[in-house]
């Protein structure tokens, strides 16, 4: 071994692999964030009224005091989360919703909403037209057993003093899954109507009414089968019956963030005309719900109580998220299946809570 030839080294650590370079590896991480649409009232909106002064630094009472007392446009159909600092730290690589709970307090009838129906009255079935009614439904909760009492007082009040509403599968409607409505008179007819010349608002007022009733076109005095987009011409009758009542306003909410899914290269779309293009998760009303009266859950009458809606998503909408970017607010909307904000009012709010889950 000449140790002073200009070439020489020692190579044992070469051989033996002791100087290769280093490759540092380490698991993914995960992590979740939970959120609830409460953590929009921060302890700050408290000082301006000397009731809460004391409290500005509590957000416990925010939370609490907040949906009583502070601004009421602070829906939780439309919010931003957003407490001044980073709401959730590390280099994430993508974020799904995982879980979510739906607190949904709205009642089946509401005003201006879905309240009103019109009828016509005629001799015959092929008219003429002897009297018209506009049918307003008193706001409030209703199952359907509740609602066949209220629309036959009312159609007997507005005029027709032998009508008759029946409910589904109740006496006489055995075999019906909807409401059975007649004239209770051989020599009166009848015909649920849309009047003509209505506003955009007032026209889905009585077509929303319409659906949570289920009166379908033989309610109408349609024929099942309709090969033309002109109105039919109406047969008026002694009784029809429509298909089965929905007393949900929504069949299902979607979850839409702007903020979440400002890095997802493949934005989620809906088949309707105006598709938000930023939905975290769609929740369907009837999917593990719970009704919170004191009535045991009835899936005919889902939507007659205030009721919880709870899903935990085993396959999540992942979106893909940037390492660099920090998460400082969060912006969530609830859409109904029309593409509008769920209704929220202070005296009917609806919250909810949720999971985010971010993986590296």
């Amino acid at each position: 071994m000449d140790v002073g030839a200009p070439n020489f080294r020692f190579d044992l650590d070469t051989k033996n692999g002791l100087t290769t370079d280093v490759q540092t590896t380490r698991e993914p991480e995960t992590a979740e964030l939970h959120i609830d649409s409460l953590d929009r009232y921060l302890p700050n909106m408290l000082t301006p009224n000397t009731l809460f002064a004391p409290f500005s630094y509590s957000q416990n009472v925010a939370k609490l005091a907040g949906p009583l007392y502070l601004p009421s446009n602070l829906s939780a159909a439309n919010m931003t989360i957003n407490n001044g600092r980073s709401l959730i730290n590390g280099y994430f690589g993508r974020v799904a919703l995982t879980q979510f709970m739906l607190k949904r307090n709205l009642p089946t009838i509401r005003v201006g909403a879905n309240d009103v129906f019109s009828v016509a009255v005629a001799s015959s079935p092929v008219g003429p037209v002897t009297a018209s009614y506009n049918i307003t439904i008193p706001p409030g909760y209703y199952d359907n057993a509740l609602l066949a009492t209220t629309l036959q007082t009312l159609l007997v009040n507005a005029g027709i003093t032998t009508a008759f509403v029946l409910a589904p599968f109740a006496v006489g409607n055995e075999t019906g899954s909807g409401f059975l409505i007649g004239t209770g008179n051989p020599a009166v007819y009848m015909a649920v109507v849309v009047a003509s010349g209505l506003t955009e608002a007032q026209m889905l007022q009585r077509l929303r009414c319409l659906r949570i009733l289920g009166f379908t076109r033989p309610v109408l005095g349609y024929p099942n089968l309709n090969n033309s987009a002109a109105l039919d011409t109406i047969t008026y009758y002694t009784q029809a019956a429509g298909s089965a009542p929905n007393l949900l306003s929504t069949d299902y909410i979607d979850i839409v963030s702007q903020s979440l899914t400002n890095y997802k290269d493949a934005k989620d779309a809906n088949s309707t005309v105006n598709s938000p293009g930023a939905v975290l998760g769609r929740v369907w009303i009837v999917e593990n719900v719970v009704n919170v009266s004191n009535t045991p859950a009835n899936s005919i009458n889902i939507g007659s109580r205030p009721y919880v809606v709870m899903k935990t998503w085993t396959n999540p909408n992942w979106c893909k998220w940037s390492p660099n970017q920090t998460l400082n607010s969060i912006d969530i909307r609830l859409l109904d299946m029309y593409g509008n904000e769920i209704n929220w009012t202070s005296a009917t709010p609806t919250e909810w809570s949720a999971t985010l889950t971010f993986t590296e």
